[in-house]
Order: C-alpha cells, then structure tokens, then sequence
C-alpha cells in the first residue's frame, strides 16, 4: 500500500514537472515570436530568389511561428516580391506545417509584388497589411484566411488592375476573391482604378463605401459578394459590368429600377432588367456596361440614343438580335460597333 502511495506521487511530480517545462516552453515560443515579431525574422527562415533586378523575391517560409513579419532586405537585398505559394516547399513538394497557426502577417512596404496564392495555407491567418509600394497581384492571394479587414495605403491607385503577375498574356484578376471572412475594406482617396472580379465571391463582406476618386471598377468586382450597401462613386462613367451580381444590393438595384433601367451617374447604363421586347435606352446615357441585357433574356430590339458612345459587350448572353442606331451613326466604320457585326442593324 505505501508503494503505491509513492508512486503515485512520484507519477505527480513528474506530471507537475512535466506541464511546468511544457509552460516554460510555451512561453519561451511566445516570446520568441514577440521579439521576431518587433525586430524581424532571421534571414534563415526564408527561402528566395535573386531576381533581375537584384531584388529578393520570398519563395518559402520554413519557420515555425505563428507571427510572420517578413524583413525588409536579405542577404544585404531589398524584398519586393513574395511568391507564388510561400507555404508550399517546391523543391519536396511539402507544406509548412505550422502554416495553419499563423495569425498575423507583416509585410514591408518595399513589397511591389505578390504572387499567386501566396498565403492559401495560412487558414487561421487574420491580420495582414497592404504594403505601401504594393503595385501587381495574382489570383487569391488570401484565399482560405480569416481575414476580415483590409486597408489599403494612401499611395495606392489601383487595385488588382493590370496583366496578370504570373501570366502577363492574361489580365489581372481576383486577386483578393474568396476571401470569406472579410468584413471591411478602407480605400485610400487616392485610388482610382479597381480590377476585376477584386473582391468577388466575399458573402461577409456587406457595406462598403468607395471613394469619388475611384474612375474604373473592373468586370464582376464584388459580384457574389454579400454587399447590401454600397455608394457609386461620382466619377464612375465607364463599363463596370457585373460589378454586383448576385448581390442583395443588386436586388435592391432592380426593385429601384425606372423602366427597367438601373443607371449610374445619370449616364452609364448598368442594368437593364425589365420584361419589354423592345427597349429604348433613355437620352443621355452615354455608355451600356458589359452584358447589362444578361438578366433581360425577352428583349429583342434595342434602340440606342445619338448620345451613346460606348456599347462594349452590353448585348453578350442576350436575346437581343436588333439595334436600331441613330441617323447620324455608320455601323460599319464606327468602331464602337465592332462586336456586333452578328447583330441585324437598321436606322432608326
């Protein structure tokens, strides 16, 4: 009987022992991960290219930290770009398994660039900033994180707009989809320019203010997102097809419609969802945004305004098969007619 009372307090002690040097290990990490976090990372954890224009672009992380704040230079060269897949050893072809415990990211601002998929793996990841020099992205940088917010820097002017950072025969596009848990985004007023399908399918994402300076918002910015209130910018005239498909404040849009005609700016043609088979478009529009008669699938006959000056691919998965032009309008030499050559034409 005393044996066994020994043992088990021996047993005790060890199991005392043992959660008192797994705290003290605990502990260690966080402090460890608080020290890299405020005075950067050891070059050691970093895999990279030298790029052409002596550069350092990050290929992998290796470390095991769950607060990643990425240097500013390595091996005496500026970071200006992190890499397709940074959690993802090309060379063996392995994750980092401590990718699912990383919850912040600090990028420097001299990052220009950032690949593809660059932190897909990082599923529990948070927080991140947007560097002040960020210029080019690929496709769902952030995609599979629970970020929530985004902010954008002051010298920005365009987001996710361009050709595309891995393959430049391709526009840019979806570079911050998917991203399930954002819930808000700050734009700079500097910005003028946003890409397309940006931030597309993003259901958390509800309110979103955009500022006046804001000129172009590429095809399907923030379509299936989760947006119910949004502004249009003041200086938006030009096609931004799309840009809230599947959207409650798209269904908002059409139960405000006017005669079917949901306009922008009093002269861009966003949508047209009415029932008739011949439409006019109002006087004054002066530009019809991609595949705007997408939802309309009854209207045959459109008829365009002398004030229309854009018709870009306003008609592509429509019914339509007539376009009634204005007296003074020659189908066959104006360029804005191009892609419509399949389409019956007559004067109006």
């Amino acid at each position: 009987m005393e044996d066994q009372k020994q043992q088990k307090s021996l047993l005790k002690r060890i199991r005392n022992i043992t959660l008192i040097l797994l705290g003290l290990i605990i502990l260690i990490y966080v402090i460890i991960n608080i020290v890299f976090w405020k005075k950067g990372m050891p070059e050691r954890y970093f895999e990279y290219t030298i790029l052409e224009n002596d550069t350092v672009e990050i290929e992998y992380y290796r470390g095991p930290y769950f607060l990643l704040n990425i240097p500013e230079t390595i091996d005496g060269r500026t970071v200006t770009s992190i890499g397709y897949h940074i959690m993802w050893a090309k060379d063996i072809k392995a994750i980092n398994r401590f990718s699912p415990f990383i919850i912040s990211v600090h990028l420097p601002d001299t990052v220009e660039d950032i690949h593809a998929y660059a932190f897909e793996d990082c599923t529990n990841l948070r927080t991140i900033n947007m560097p002040s020099n960020l210029k080019r992205t690929g496709i769902r940088i952030l995609i599979g994180t629970k970020v929530t917010k985004l902010v954008f820097p002051e010298s920005m002017t365009e987001i996710g707009c361009g050709q595309d950072i891995d393959n430049e025969n391709l526009p840019c596009t979806c570079s911050f989809s998917e991203m399930k848990y954002l819930r808000e985004i700050q734009f700079p007023e500097s910005l003028k320019k946003i890409g397309n399908n940006a931030f597309s399918l993003c259901p958390s994402l509800k309110k979103l203010t955009i500022p006046d300076s804001v000129e172009e918002i590429g095809y399907g910015a923030f379509q299936e997102s989760g947006l119910t209130e949004v502004n249009i910018p003041q200086k938006l005239v030009t096609d931004c097809g799309c840009i809230f498909k599947g959207t409650p404040f798209e269904e908002k849009l059409e139960k405000e419609a006017q005669d079917g005609f949901v306009i922008f700016n009093d002269v861009l043609l966003y949508k047209y969802c009415g029932s008739d088979e011949n439409v006019v478009i109002p006087d004054g529009v002066e530009t019809l945004c991609s595949r705007s008669f997408w939802s309309a699938p009854d209207v045959k006959t459109v008829e365009l305004p002398e004030s229309v000056k854009d018709i870009n691919n306003a008609f592509e998965y429509s019914g339509v098969t007539k376009l009634l032009v204005p007296d003074n309008a020659d189908p066959e030499t104006d360029m804005k007619y191009d892609d419509y050559r399949k389409l019956r034409r007559y004067k109006s």
